[in-house]
């Protein structure tokens, strides 16, 4: 590991080699015109030479390296990092006018408790029964997004035609892009094993896709459908 050179260091080193061209009688003292000349603007820079060495290690260093610099190693392990993700759903409408068509984009609805907004981005024709299914998409990305059914049920943009509706699933996809630590997480335990099909390797995978922050995977190590009605020798 490389270390940074003191003003100290540096200063003793000009001294060291002033004298042995000049002989040991030169003045190298902090009072002579070698040392405001020479010595102490030397000196100087040497120190933020050597702090600029030590700042390049760094950055080439996975264990120290921050922001672009940890994503311009990693990459080069074709390693990204998990950008942030919006959350995605799906809000019904079960009471509306039939055929009224929505057009994607249309559609903006909101979370009651915060005012938190999503729009559809599927187009959608109301049934003859008055239902119509909409793929909805929050418009800020995070977990911020992330909610429990029935949350979203407030219409923000009217829809001539659409009365009322609600999400009819849980959303829960969204999440931030992931930090310096995370990142570099995953990367170890990614690289910790060079496992492909078995069950690290599964279980590395699915980490790297965007929107997944957790995973359980599971074997059925039998020659028989287990309890669950899992096939004989499948993950999920």
């Amino acid at each position: 590991m490389y270390v940074v050179q003191t003003y100290e260091e540096a200063i003793e080193n000009l001294r060291e080699s002033a004298r042995e061209q000049f002989g040991e009688d030169f003045n190298v003292s902090n009072t002579s015109t070698w040392f405001r000349l020479l010595g102490l603007p030397i000196s100087i820079l040497c120190v933020e030479k050597s702090q600029n060495i030590k700042d390049l290690e760094d950055r080439m260093s996975i264990y120290k390296a921050t922001g672009t610099d940890l994503d311009d190693i990693l990459s080069n392990f074709r390693f990204s990092r998990k950008q942030s993700s919006k959350s995605t759903g799906t809000w019904t409408t079960s009471n509306s006018t039939p055929n009224t068509v929505v057009s994607i984009g249309a559609l903006t609805i909101e979370r009651a408790t915060d005012g938190i907004t999503y729009k559809n981005t599927n187009a959608v024709i109301i049934s003859s029964l008055g239902v119509g299914v909409f793929e909805i998409e929050c418009e800020t990305s995070g977990p911020i997004g992330n909610c429990d059914i029935g949350e979203i049920d407030k219409i923000t943009t009217p829809v001539s035609g659409i009365s009322s509706g609600s999400n009819t699933d849980t959303l829960q996809d969204g999440q931030d892009q992931e930090t310096d630590l995370e990142y570099l997480s995953r990367y170890l335990e990614a690289s910790s094993t060079e496992a492909y099909w078995n069950l690290d390797g599964i279980y590395s995978e699915l980490l790297a896709v965007d929107g997944v922050t957790s995973a359980y995977v599971y074997c059925n190590r039998e020659n028989v459908t287990d309890s669950n009605g899992w096939l004989p020798h499948s993950s999920i």
